[in-house]
């Protein structure tokens, strides 16, 4: 069966759709992140550390305050990658919040979740303390977060000796290290699979045993240019790679 001129349409339609909504689940990130961050600088502000000793466990206190914060940057998060995974209007509810819940090589999306909020928790210890050395005056540290949340080390090494030691693992500085980048990428590509297997689900039901896959950009990619072209079912990929903007069109073939 060749696809219609309708079909392939509806396809490319549906993609911009799911790209439009993998980026209204990162604007969602940035508005909480900066959230977050405000309540904890204010938070930081009521404790009386010292600039060279600062750590969130510095006062129980302030340790108990930051972890609710924490915990509600959590939930919100996953809120909001299922609300905007939800948004395809395709599957059911409970079928897509059951895919968002299994195990992606090894890890379930809330256990990723919670490995990038724990960095990002360190990064914005880090910095905070790295403010408060340089002597940046207390009502100016959110302002110094809202330029840098994207990329924090740029802020937090840019003096020796004003950085406080990340906790835990050595994650290095790597712009694919941030937390931002890594919870940014989760949210869009749990976004992402979601959609596509929502659509897989319909098409399977409506009887499809095989796809086609399109090119859905000009940028090159080799991967996705040897995809080009028919597949059983059974190899569905969800997307090729990572912001991949293929489009699929089901068939019964």
């Amino acid at each position: 069966m060749t696809p219609t001129r309708q079909q392939i349409t509806d396809a490319k339609q549906y993609v911009l759709d799911r790209v439009e909504a993998e980026l209204s689940s990162v604007s969602a990130l940035d508005t909480r992140l900066l959230r977050a961050a405000r309540d904890i600088i204010r938070i930081a502000r009521k404790y009386n550390v010292p600039p060279e000793r600062f750590r969130f466990s510095a006062d129980t206190r302030l340790q108990r305050e930051v972890d609710t914060v924490i915990a509600r940057l959590k939930e919100e998060i996953l809120s909001d990658i299922q609300t905007c995974s939800l948004a395809s209007g395709k599957s059911g509810r409970e079928e897509v919040i059951a895919f968002l819940e299994e195990k992606q090589y090894g890890k379930t999306l809330r256990q990723r979740i919670d490995t990038y909020a724990r960095r990002w928790k360190y990064e914005i210890e880090a910095f905070i303390a790295a403010a408060l050395i340089k002597g940046i005056a207390a009502t100016s540290i959110e302002n110094a977060y809202r330029q840098h949340y994207k990329n924090p080390y740029a802020f937090i090494n840019g003096e020796k000796g004003a950085a406080v030691r990340l906790q835990g693992a050595s994650y290095g500085a790597g712009r694919s290290n941030l937390s931002y980048n890594m919870l940014s990428s989760l949210s869009r590509n749990s976004v992402a699979t979601a959609w596509m297997h929502a659509d897989r689900v319909e098409a399977e039901r409506g009887g499809a045993t095989g796809f086609y896959s399109y090119r859905g950009s000009s940028y090159p990619c080799t991967y996705c240019d040897s995809k080009v072209g028919y597949h059983p079912i059974s190899e569905f990929p969800g997307t090729w790679h990572p912001r991949c903007k293929c489009y699929f069109i089901f068939v019964n073939r």
